[in-house]
Formats: structure tokens, sequence, C-alpha cells
């Protein structure tokens, strides 16, 4: 490939990767819960306008939340005084979307440092490839949509290991560092870095530069990125340890038979395996070891996204492997190029074009604002969203005309909304919860007259079995359906296929509305 072709081809991946990230990236607008985690980061980013993190005792490092704090900052001055807290609450996506881009233009960037590795690794060409490789992978597109840690930490990954490969092992321990300050499970970093030192020392180079300037460096940037580790150090010990909770059980199988396969597609899969064989990336194989055996195989409740920070390393391999088989025979690397990349981006965009379309959840609450009874949202974390009229009031007060929107009525009035709301920032973070955490009722409020019951897929296990109904005193009257979506993922927060993505209609869970037919004698809530 001439020199002026390589240097444009890498900015076109670039831009494909941000183009199939961006896609679709409105999805459930009016869902403040239609990621999981994305409201936690939002209102640790909210609290830091009125005081330290306070998050680290729950296990999640302060760095994410700083990212989401600074682009709250910027948020402002198209919000000016508007509550934030009630904005989430009742125009969820106007929160989230500027953090969705972020996130997605984060996930597209990567493709550089993955390049950067298997270049490294190989060739040129074998970075081109890698690269591509990244910018159409599946898991890597389904999570640059989210404004969560998954794409952020995936960059660093990359990052730390591209600079590995070209011996930085400085910059290396720099960017380890402050993807721990992002997520703890980069904490596998600290075996290519390891090796990667052993190699140099071997090499004759000074311990200075090859172990205490990187321990130093990764030190540092994980202050720099996760500072309130300073100021309670105790509370970081406690986080660290309540990750133990997540472990004991054997994910291994979801990962390597389902999860991976879904992103690269098994040809994929296989050739990235099959470019682990290049002496140089034995601190990517590595990384990828201890991330599949010790971070994700032990889990109890596996998500896809967990396995994100193995994509660098992984799409890296594949490009060392198609770039091999180029260099021997021109004709079946083509071949082997069009069957690994082809499938993975295929899926990529059929999920892209259903995020397009509208969320169950949003059409089911289009339905109850327009009936304007007050309804009783069960499902846990995939429950339609409404509020309280005394919230909704309270809310109308607090945000300017322009920035205000309908929501379902929740039943009931379980806060002093007007005095929660009224604290104004430094109430920012409270209020949100209050505002938009899960419903968990067991039983319709009495003052239900309207139910709208989210059905997920009986595997999740996060959510418990919805509660038992009275067919005859609550009949259907409209339902939502994703329709036939196939296989889904097991552990899916986002409710979307992870495969037979060609045979869902729309995102979301079922969503079933029913009316009160028989009195008004549903019990007591359970909030």
């Amino acid at each position: 490939m001439p020199a002026g072709a390589r240097r444009l081809a890498l900015p076109i991946l670039a831009t494909v990767a941000l183009a199939l990230r961006l896609w679709g990236i409105g999805f459930a607008a009016m869902q403040p819960l239609a990621r999981p985690d994305e409201e936690i980061f939002a209102l640790a980013g909210m609290g830091l306008f009125s005081h330290a993190y306070q998050g680290l005792g729950t296990g999640w490092p302060g760095g994410f939340a700083a990212l989401w704090h600074a682009v709250l900052r910027v948020e402002r001055f198209s919000f000016g005084d508007a509550n934030l807290a009630c904005l989430l609450a009742v125009r969820p996506l106007s929160i989230y979307l500027p953090m969705r881009v972020v996130s997605a233009a984060i996930g597209a960037a990567t493709v550089f440092p993955v390049h950067g590795l298997s270049r490294a690794w190989r060739s040129e060409s074998a970075g081109m490839l890698a690269a591509a490789a990244y910018a159409v992978n599946f898991l890597a597109v389904r999570d640059g949509h989210f404004a969560v840690t998954d794409a952020t930490l995936s960059f660093l990954v990359a990052c730390c290991l591209w600079a590995c490969a070209r011996d930085r092992l400085w910059a290396a321990g720099a960017f380890a560092g402050a993807a721990f300050g992002v997520k703890y499970a980069a904490a596998a970093l600290a075996v290519p870095c390891a090796i990667s030192a052993g190699l140099a020392l071997r090499r004759g180079q000074p311990v200075l530069r090859t172990v205490l300037l990187p321990v130093f460096a990764a030190l540092v940037a994980f202050l720099i990125v996760s500072p309130s580790v300073l100021r309670d150090p105790g509370a970081f010990w406690s986080g660290l340890q309540s990750h133990g909770a997540r472990y004991g059980g054997t994910a291994l199988p979801f990962y390597v038979f389902t999860v991976l396969p879904a992103a690269f597609g098994w040809a994929g899969l296989l050739l990235a395996v099959a470019g682990f064989v290049e002496r140089r990336s034995f601190p990517g194989v590595a990384f990828v070891i201890a991330v599949l055996f010790l971070l994700l195989s032990p889990l109890r409740i596996p998500y896809a996204r967990y396995a994100s920070p193995l994509l660098p390393a992984l799409c890296a391999s594949l490009g060392v492997t198609l770039a091999a088989v180029l260099q021997r025979r021109a004709a079946a690397g083509f071949a082997l190029v069009a069957i690994a990349l082809a499938p993975p981006a295929v899926r990529s965009i059929q999920l892209d074009r259903l995020l397009a379309r509208e969320d169950t959840r949003d059409l089911a609450a289009r339905y109850l604002i327009r009936e304007g009874k007050p309804i009783e949202s069960l499902g846990g974390w995939a429950h339609v969203h409404a509020l309280e009229r005394g919230a909704q009031d309270a809310c109308a007060a607090a945000l300017p005309a322009h920035l205000r929107s309908p929501v379902p009525t929740l039943a009931g009035d379980s806060q002093p909304w007007r005095e929660l709301i009224g604290q104004g920032p430094r109430g920012w973070e409270a209020a949100g919860h209050a505002l938009i955490r899960p419903t968990l009722d067991r039983v319709p409020a009495p003052q239900a007259e309207w139910i709208a019951e989210s059905l997920t897929p009986p595997h999740f296990v996060n959510l418990a079995p919805a509660p038992p109904l009275d067919a005859a005193c609550w009949p259907e009257q409209a339902r939502f359906s994703p329709g036939d979506a196939g296989v889904r993922e097991p552990y899916d927060a986002f409710f979307v296929p992870l495969a037979s993505l060609g045979a869902a209609d729309r995102p979301g869970p079922e969503v079933v509305v029913r009316s009160r037919a028989c009195g008004n004698s549903g019990g007591q809530r359970s909030r």
C-alpha cells in the first residue's frame, strides 16, 4: 500500500468506527435505567458538584465519575440552573447523550493503539487489519454506545499493551495506573507489564528504567485519576474486597462459547487465537489468559461487556494472522479477511438498526402518558420509568419550561419531593437516586389503576420473577414486544439479543400493560 494511502486508511477506519458507535446512540430516550450503571456514574458525577467522591467503598474507583463530572460541567452551559436530578428523571437522554458520544469517540479512537500494537507485533499491514477488526467488532461497537467504563477501559488497555510492545515501560505503567483508576479489572495489566519488565531486564536494561520508574508512573497516574483513594484509603480497600462477592461461579463456557464468538464470529476468533504464536505477542497472550481465567471464569453473574478488555489484544492478534496469510498467499488472505471481518460488521450494522428503533419501554410510556392514569411499574431494572405526581410537580418547578417533559404517573406518594429537590446541587445525587430507582414492588399499589409489567428472560439472575397477578382482576390492555429475538444473552442488562439480531424488531423487554378490574384492594407496596 502506498504511503499516502496508509496515512489516509487509519483515519478512515476511525471514522467508520465512530459512525458505527454513534448510529442508534439515542436508544431508550425516556428510560434513565435503559442501560444500568449509566445512572450510577451520572449521579456520582452530579455528587461531585457538592462533595468529594463517595463510591470507593462499593468498589467503584473515581476516574470515570470524574470524567462524567467534567462532561456535566460542559452540559450546564446549555441547562443553566436546571436541577440535573430532575432532568435525568424527565429527559434522561439530555444527560446521557453527551457522555455516550464521548464513550463512542473513545471507542473509535481505540483503533489507533490497536493498530500500533499489531504493527509492533508484526507489520504495518497487520496494524491496519487489526484496526479494521476493532472498528467493526460487534462487542466493541455494542459497548461503545454505553456511557459506562468499558470503552474507556479498553482504550487504556490497548495503550498499555502498545507501550509494552514498544518497550516504553514508563508509559505502560502510566496507562495501567490510569486504567486501574477507571475500573479495578485493569489489575490484570500487571501481568504484561511484569513480563515486559522481565524481558527488558534480561536484555540488560537498568532496574530504574524497567521497574522503579514504571511502578512510580502507575501509582502517580492512578492517584491523579482517582485521588479520593488518598482521602479514604480504608474505603478503597473495602471496595476492592467487595469484588470477592462476585466470584464463585463457572462463567468460562459463557465467554468462550457465547460472548467471544458473538464478538468476532467463530472464524475471526480462531484466527485471532492463531495469531498468538507470534513471539512478540507473549505479553498480550499473558494478559488475555489472566483476564479470561482469573477475572472472567470465576464470575457468578457474568455480563458480556466484562470481556471488553480482551478485544484489543485479540484484534491485534487477528491482524497478525491475516497479514501473515496475505503475505504468503494474497488470494487466500483476502478471502480470510472477508470471512473474519464481514460477520461482525454485519452484526454491528444489525445492532445499530435495532437501536435506532423505539424501545418497548418508551412505547409503553407514551401509551401510559396518553391514558393519564396512576400506574404501578413492575420489573426491577427493566421497569417502565414513571414518577409520582409530587415528584412531577416538584421537578416542573425546578426545570425551565423548555426542558420539561411528560412521564407516566407512578401511583402513591412516598417522598417529601419539594424538600428533597429544593436542596439544589447539594441534593442532586440523593434526589436522583430517589427519582430513578428501580421499582421493587411485590404487589400493586392500592392507588394504581394500571400496571406496566416488564417481562425479562427467566435466566436473567439479577431480576426476581415478576409478582403473580390475577389475570381476571388485571386484564391485558396492550403489549409491546421486542419480537422473536431468538437466543438472548443470558445476563444482558440492556435487553438486546447477543445472537439472532435479525429476528429482533426493537430493543427492550416485553412490556404488558394491564388495567384494574377488581376494585381498589391491591395491598401495600414494599418499596
